[in-house]
């Protein structure tokens, strides 16, 4: 999701509701800003248990 929006990014783990499914480990993309960076907040909702989660920014 981007501004509440669907992202159009095909890079992003995430479907049109913002739900995506953890199935291996390995990076997945969240959230991408292709045009102007502005500071966000989103927040990350895991309903099983088992996952692990680290933040890295690029740029």
């Amino acid at each position: 999701m981007h501004d509440s929006k669907p992202s159009q990014s095909p890079e992003i783990d995430v479907d049109e509701q913002g739900n995506g499914e953890v199935a291996e480990q390995r990076l997945y993309p969240l959230v991408s800003q292709p045009k102007t960076v502005m500071d966000r907040q989103f927040e990350i909702e895991f309903l099983g248990s088992g996952v692990e989660a680290f933040a890295f920014t690029f740029g």
